[in-house]
C-alpha cells in the first residue's frame, strides 16, 4: 500500500511533468509567431519600398511625347537611297544615273568662254593701267600746285573732280573680278581629263535616252573640253566590265528608256 508520502511525491512528479509539458508547449507556440512577425514585417518592408519606388502616373500628353521621342529616337536607323526609277523621266533620271557612278562625274568646263573672259578683263585693266598713266603724267608737266597731287594722297583725293580718286575705285573693282577669273580657271585645271572609255559609257546613257532633246545631248561629245571630278586611272576590273556592258547596251537598245524618242531621227544617234 502507498503512503501519504508516496501519494505527495506522485503529485509533485505529475505536477512537475504537467509544468514540462506546459512550457514546451509555451515554447512551441512562441517560436512560430516569431517567426511570423518576422515575416509580416519584411512583407511590409517590401511593399513600402516598392511603393516608393513607383513613379507618379504620368498624363496623357507626356505619355504621348515620350513615345514620339522614342519614335524619333529610332529615326537615325533609317535610311535613304537615291532610286533611279523614282525620278522623273529626262535630266532628273539621267542625273540620278549618272551621280551613282564616281566614274560617270564627267562635266564641260568652258574653257574657251572663260579664257575669252580672262583676257577681255585683261585688256580692261590694260585700258585703266593707261589712263592712269595719262592722268600722272598730266600733272607731272602741268604745274607745281598738280605735281603735289602726286605726293599728297589726301589732297588729291579731294581735288574736283578727283579723277585719279575715281580710276582707283574702278580699278580694284576690275582687279577683284579678274582675280576670281584666274583663281577659278586655275582651280579648273587640276581636274583630269576624262578616259575616253568613261566619256564613252557617259555618251551611251545620254545618247539613248529617249526624252533628252538634242542639244541637251551634245556636251559629251566635246572630248576636248570635259573634265572628271573623280579620276581614277587605276579602274577596277569589275568597273570596267560594267563600263563595257554599257556601252555595249548604248550600241543597241537603250538602258532607262521608258518612251520614243520624237525629237530626232535614229541616224544621229551616232553623229
Amino acid at each position: 500500500m502507498k503512503t501519504e508520502s508516496d501519494i505527495s511525491d506522485v503529485e509533485r512528479g505529475s505536477s512537475d511533468s504537467s509544468q514540462k509539458e506546459s512550457s514546451k508547449c509555451r515554447n512551441k507556440i512562441v517560436k512560430p509567431r516569431k517567426c511570423s512577425l518576422t515575416l509580416v514585417a519584411g512583407f511590409f518592408s517590401l511593399f513600402l519600398t516598392r511603393e516608393c519606388s513607383k513613379k507618379p502616373n504620368s498624363s496623357p500628353n507626356e505619355a504621348e511625347s515620350k513615345e514620339e521621342a522614342d519614335g524619333h529616337g529610332e529615326q537615325w536607323r533609317k535610311t535613304e537611297v537615291l532610286k533611279v526609277k523614282e525620278n522623273p523621266p529626262g535630266w532628273p533620271r539621267l542625273a540620278a544615273v549618272i551621280e551613282s557612278d564616281a566614274n560617270f562625274l564627267i562635266f564641260r568646263k568652258f574653257g574657251f568662254l572663260r579664257t575669252r573672259l580672262v583676257v577681255w578683263h585683261q585688256d580692261r585693266l590694260r585700258e585703266l593701267e593707261e589712263r592712269l598713266k595719262d592722268l600722272d603724267d598730266m600733272d607731272f608737266e602741268t604745274d607745281e600746285n598738280s605735281q603735289r597731287a602726286l605726293c599728297d594722297r589726301e589732297g588729291d583725293d579731294s581735288r574736283e573732280p578727283a579723277s585719279r580718286r575715281d580710276l582707283f575705285e574702278r580699278l580694284s573693282y576690275e582687279l577683284q573680278k579678274y582675280d576670281d577669273l584666274l583663281r577659278r580657271y586655275a582651280e579648273l585645271q587640276q581636274f583630269d581629263a576624262p578616259s575616253e572609255r568613261d566619256r564613252e559609257s557617259v555618251a551611251g546613257l545620254i545618247w539613248n535616252d529617249g526624252h533628252l532633246c538634242l542639244p541637251d545631248r551634245s556636251y559629251i561629245r566635246h572630248a576636248d573640253d570635259l573634265i572628271a571630278l573623280c579620276s581614277n586611272k587605276e579602274t577596277s576590273k569589275m568597273h570596267g566590265l560594267l563600263l563595257d556592258l554599257v556601252a555595249k547596251v548604248g550600241r543597241g537598245r537603250p538602258l532607262f528608256r521608258v518612251g520614243k524618242i520624237q525629237d530626232m531621227p535614229r541616224k544621229d544617234h551616232g553623229s
